[in-house]
């Protein structure tokens, strides 16, 4: 029996169903496959209770990442493989199987990218595999995992891209469904949208289409100091504004915040 807020959790007789903030229960004797790909499925795991109880983050690092497979396209056998091996490449043991993905969740940007290995997974594990790869979250904002997996699972019943990172999910909502950006746009720009300095220097490279000479020139900014500033913005968002893509992605979350 486990115990939350006075609130008494049977697991042996039932399952647990988190939605809108409450918990229901659902008897073991129910088929629950409906549910599991509804709902956010309670585990006895300090994880979960973080994310979804404000309970105490069981993890000391500022930001965590999260990285989501969809198991539709995963062969039953292999599923236990595929844990087995991104707990191996992002050095992680903590993972959740939530809303028919598992998620991985680890806490330092790896220096590699996803879409580099895909093919050779889909060959190694004899699927398709479908992929959401976040970037850096706050870990005092543990919503913000659940803001961020929910629209990217709404996205993704309508688009069925692939894969999707933060960049490509975001240049792909302001095509679609422009109306969910404002919801994330704290969330992946953090402390960067209330600081005026950021701000400023994110326009003015903007303005100066992200060359760094035109843009120090035109600011009266060192080049080091915007390179500076450049990096400070990678570290806390995940987004390389050097780089055309994220650059949109930031220039759309400011523009639909």
């Amino acid at each position: 029996m486990y115990t939350y807020e006075n609130e008494k959790f049977d697991y042996q007789k039932y399952w647990y169903f988190f939605d809108e903030g409450k918990f229901f229960s659902v008897p073991k004797t129910e088929n629950i496959k409906d549910y599991e790909k509804k709902y956010f499925q309670k585990t006895p795991s300090n994880l979960f209770d973080y994310l979804f109880c404000n309970q105490k983050c069981p993890f000391k690092e500022k930001h965590f990442y999260f990285f989501a497979i969809r198991t539709d396209f995963i062969h039953s056998q292999q599923i236990s493989n595929i844990i087995t091996f991104f707990q191996e490449l992002l050095k992680v043991s903590h993972h959740l199987i939530l809303k028919g993905y598992i998620v991985f969740f680890y806490y330092e940007k790896k220096d590699f990218d996803f879409l580099d290995i895909i093919p050779s997974l889909n060959e190694d594990f004899n699927s398709n595999l479908v992929l959401f790869e976040s970037g850096p979250i706050n870990r005092s904002q543990p919503e913000g995992f659940r803001i961020l997996f929910d629209i990217y699972l709404q996205f993704y019943e309508k688009h069925p891209i692939r894969y999707l990172n933060n960049t490509l999910l975001i240049i792909e909502l302001a095509k679609y469904q422009a109306d969910q950006i404002s919801k994330i746009t704290s969330i992946l720009l953090k402390t960067i949208i209330e600081d005026p300095s950021f701000l400023f220097l994110i326009n003015a490279l903007f303005e100066n289409n992200l060359n760094i000479t035109k843009t120090a020139s035109s600011i009266y900014m060192h080049r080091n100091t915007i390179n500076n500033k450049i990096e400070h913005i990678q570290k806390e968002t995940g987004f390389y504004i050097q780089k055309f893509n994220d650059a949109m992605a930031v220039y759309i979350l400011l523009k639909w915040k």
